[in-house]
């Protein structure tokens, strides 16, 4: 067995908020090391929801953020993997992926 290391070093919450905003008020209002004011007003009206949201991202540390990112990430891994050995098949890479799990290095 090989294995793959990948870097993530940006991760654009505000590009991708709209598509998995539901995903990301899950896991902030599912973490155990998050506030239980921001576990409850996550859970409002999907546009309170969103803007709530928006202002606990822009007060997060990057280490937060990171964590976050790391919880996000291994939500679709499954599918980021696919994306990938369809991406390699397309580009003559014959190789398949079999799974991927975010970490904090």
């Amino acid at each position: 067995m090989i294995e793959l290391t990948m870097q993530v070093s940006e991760f654009d919450y505000t590009e991708t908020l709209d598509t998995f905003l539901p995903d990301i008020i899950r896991i902030l209002s599912e973490g155990e090391d998050v506030n239980p004011l921001i576990r409850k007003a996550v859970g409002a009206t999907p546009e309170l929801s969103k803007k709530i949201v928006k202002g606990i991202l822009a007060a997060m540390t990057a280490k937060q953020k990171e964590s976050l990112t790391v919880k996000f990430l291994n939500v679709y891994a499954e599918k980021l993997v696919g994306q990938v050995n369809d991406v390699a098949k397309k580009n003559g890479i014959v190789i398949t992926l079999d799974n991927a799990k975010a970490s904090i290095k």
